[in-house]
């Protein structure tokens, strides 16, 4: 089995509370082993076009990236490449390593990416913390300043459905088509409990709403066709 995108949600857990956030809530929860090896280990997945790490501030829980790798190359599940968003307030030395091992270990090193957020919303940087990510070369700063409001980038879910957000816009959960040869296209989002959704641009509530099943108790094959 191929997956063309998967996007997996390390950790509820945040180091912001930007009123803008479409997860909604922090919650006090990080992906486990299990569930990751839920997902690797019983699909008969070979390999993923491009993975998207996910928070939550994904930097809280590098151990969920590392178990990732460790299950891929134990199921010799073959990886293109990863992207990620951090928000640039931490990266220990450990995460830091993690992130070179990921990219090590992606094939398409030249579209593998970590993109530190800079918005209006994603400020206070700790620019040590920002001057230590960008020693790596595939770490960048990404800045999408909006004029002052202007909310219509807003995806109107989580926080987001305050309505100071009025204008922004509506998330609608994108369709997976499961192909013929045993390809999965559109997006395939893992979360922290398990279940399997399709679209990542779901809040926390909507993601219980939408999910298509749960990793641990039935196999790709069984939600998806």
């Amino acid at each position: 089995m191929e997956i063309n995108n998967l996007v997996i949600e390390l950790t509820r857990r945040c180091n912001m509370t930007c009123d803008h956030c479409l997860r909604g809530d922090i919650q006090d929860k990080d992906i486990t082993y299990d569930i990751l090896s839920s997902l690797l280990a019983e699909n008969d997945i070979t390999y993923i076009q491009s993975v998207i790490f996910t928070g939550g501030e994904p930097s809280l829980y590098g151990q969920g990236i590392t178990d990732f790798i460790d299950l891929c190359v134990y199921n010799d599940i073959t990886i293109g490449t990863f992207y990620m968003t951090v928000n640039g307030k931490e990266c220990s030395d450990a995460f830091l390593s993690v992130l070179e091992d990921l990219y090590d270990f992606c094939t398409n090193k030249a579209q593998s990416k970590v993109d530190i957020s800079r918005t209006m919303f994603h400020t206070g940087q700790d620019e040590d913390i920002v001057t230590k990510l960008k020693t790596l070369s595939f770490v960048y700063e990404r800045e999408e300043f909006m004029e002052s409001g202007d909310f219509t980038g807003i995806r109107r879910q989580g926080r987001g459905e305050d309505s100071t957000f009025v204008e922004g816009e509506e998330s609608i959960p994108q369709e997976l088509i499961y192909a013929s040869g045993d390809n999965i296209s559109g997006i395939l989002y893992l979360n922290v409990n398990g279940d399997i959704c399709a679209g990542c641009d779901l809040s926390y509530t909507n993601q219980d709403i939408n999910k298509l099943g749960n990793i641990t108790e039935e196999t790709l094959s069984d939600m998806l066709t």
